[in-house]
């Protein structure tokens, strides 16, 4: 018999081939064709079964967990997505370390670890959705690399790449009366500041329902009766200085225009601005127009994101917190199928939000039901990202904002777009992310966005307990007798009883939607818009967390 190294070389099998195979101690032929049919069917064939084709709009196909929630999907680009959600229990082994297993009890601050066989906790997930892994002592190498040539010192943060990829890059303002410059009066930006956009007719339709949109203009902001300041122009100049800041590129190195329009409507409920509504449309136009404005002078455009700050006039009707976000989640989601219909390269459509904060004026004092729901579904449902609580800016009738009020507020919206669209990361606006009740005292954790925690009563008048407030597990109040600072992102709360199971520690819920707790980002972030400078620290948002 020939050796195998013998024979002539088949360079094209077409699978009619045959190869020696045994079955149940048998020697058979089998044609290649069958075997790789066999193979690939036994590996394939299960996933076949969980990909369904009813994904989401917008999606080829996905899986879905036993609850029907979809947790990964096939977008029509190919790129697949996976879904965050708050993971309660794992009961599987899932490292391949000899031994290593989901630990029964996990640390502060994390929903499950993964333990050595020594008992050491090798990785985790924290409440927050983050997956840290441990920095395990006596580890001094992998594969006879040393480590500390291919890792960070602790703290660093490798500078993200920036993905900027198309040249008019459309923003819409959405909700109610804030976006609008109400009482934003009067305007400050009377000349462009860097290379922004608005349509030919300016940022707000000021009344006109179909405004002749043939054209792109500089973006400047002007004065129409009580409406001034919009915060487009804040929040484009506050991009231009941070990508320059971040990235060295000034914007005519790179061609990165923001396209800013204005579709809210002040006073208006979420069902006036429902999917299908007059407003709802206004942005389809404004998208439709700027692809033929963009398409007619030859360059590329997206349609990125939509403001969403909006929220009194549903404490005024006080609307169901479950149609609430059913309406919001479908403004969302019928945007983002109508572009990409019209443009498949397009991308996610996201909505940006800030935390409504008036729940106190508009009947709901102690109860800013609204608010909550606003940061769960940001918590929860794809697309959406919380900018952050915005009610330190400075008003004027509240709760409209100041014409600097206004600006500030755009460079917030920048900051969280910088994290999100360009360095395509995540933004954590600053809420507690862990708590735990032992007798009296309460221990809570943050996750700052940048630097620590502090206490501030200078920016924002002295609130009662800092602005915590803590309720038994019927809701009666419990009292709260000290409230210190303990580290760089704990709180310690001292109850005048102890705590029991079910209590929940709550932020911002007294008047105003106010705490004096922040972060550091402002120590080093501070955006310049025209002679005005805007100190960028995050202040907490509207909280209510469960004390197990």
């Amino acid at each position: 018999m020939a050796k195998i190294y013998d024979l002539p070389t088949l360079e094209d099998p077409d699978g009619t081939e045959t190869v020696p195979v045994v079955r149940g101690g048998v020697t058979f032929r089998a044609r290649i064709a069958g075997l790789m049919k066999s193979a690939v069917d036994s590996a394939i064939g299960p996933l076949t079964t969980m990909v369904k084709p009813d994904a989401p709009a917008g999606y080829a196909g996905g899986l879905r967990d036993s609850l029907g929630r979809s947790f990964l999907v096939i977008g029509l680009d190919g790129l697949i997505k996976i879904g965050r959600a708050r993971i309660s229990n794992l009961t599987t082994t899932m490292l391949t370390v000899p031994g290593s297993a989901i630990a029964g009890a996990a640390p502060s601050g994390f929903l499950q670890v993964w333990r050595d066989p020594l008992g050491r906790a090798l990785a985790g997930i924290k409440y927050s959705g983050a997956f840290a892994v441990a920095n395990l002592v006596g580890v001094k190498s992998i594969n006879g690399v040393v480590i500390s040539t291919i890792l960070a010192p602790r703290g660093a943060v490798a500078a993200a790449k920036p993905v900027m990829d198309a040249e008019i890059n459309l923003f819409v303002w959405y909700g109610q009366s804030k976006p609008t410059g109400a009482d934003s009066v009067p305007s400050l930006t009377g000349a462009a500041l860097y290379d922004g956009l608005s349509f030919n007719d300016g940022v707000r339709r000021d009344g006109v329902s179909a405004p002749a949109r043939s054209s792109f203009a500089p973006l400047i902001e002007r004065t129409n009766g009580n409406a001034g300041e919009t915060p487009a122009s804040g929040m484009d100049a506050a991009l231009k200085q941070r990508i320059s800041a971040d990235y060295g590129i000034a914007p005519a190195d790179r061609p990165y225009q923001m396209l800013m329009s204005c579709a809210a409507v002040g006073g208006t409920p979420i069902d006036g601005l429902k999917v299908g509504s007059t407003p709802h449309n206004w942005i389809k136009a404004d998208f439709d127009a700027m692809r033929s404005i963009a398409q007619a002078s030859g360059k590329s455009s997206k349609f990125r994101a939509f403001s969403w700050s909006q929220g009194e006039s549903d404490y005024m009707n006080a609307t169901a917190a479950n149609l609430y976000r059913s309406q919001l989640v479908a403004i969302r989601v019928n945007l983002d199928t109508y572009v990409k219909a019209a443009n498949p390269t397009n991308g996610d459509v996201l909505c940006f939000v800030d935390q409504v904060f008036a729940h106190a004026t508009y009947g709901f004092a102690n109860n800013p039901y609204l608010a909550l729901e606003q940061f769960a579904i940001c918590r929860a449902e794809y697309g959406f990202i919380m900018v952050g609580n915005l009610a330190h800016l400075p008003n004027s009738g509240y709760p409209h904002w100041t014409n600097k009020g206004s600006q500030w507020a755009g460079c917030y919206y920048a900051r969280a777009y910088q994290r999100v669209v360009i360095e395509k990361g995540i933004w954590k606006p600053l809420a507690p992310v862990d708590a735990y009740r032992d007798g009296k005292v309460i221990m809570v954790r943050f996750e700052p966005e940048s630097g620590e925690i502090k206490f501030d009563t200078a920016s924002v008048p002295e609130q009662g307990s800092k602005g915590f407030s803590l309720v038994d597990d019927v809701g009666a109040a419990i009292a709260i007798t000290s409230v210190e600072r303990v580290g760089k992102d704990m709180v310690k709360i001292v109850a005048a009883s102890a705590v029991p199971a079910g209590a929940k520690i709550r932020t911002g819920f007294g008047n105003g939607g106010h705490t004096n707790i922040r972060d550091t980002m402002g120590d080093t972030v501070q955006m310049a818009v025209g002679t005005n400078t805007y100190v960028m620290h995050n202040w907490c948002l509207i909280t209510s967390t469960t004390l197990a």
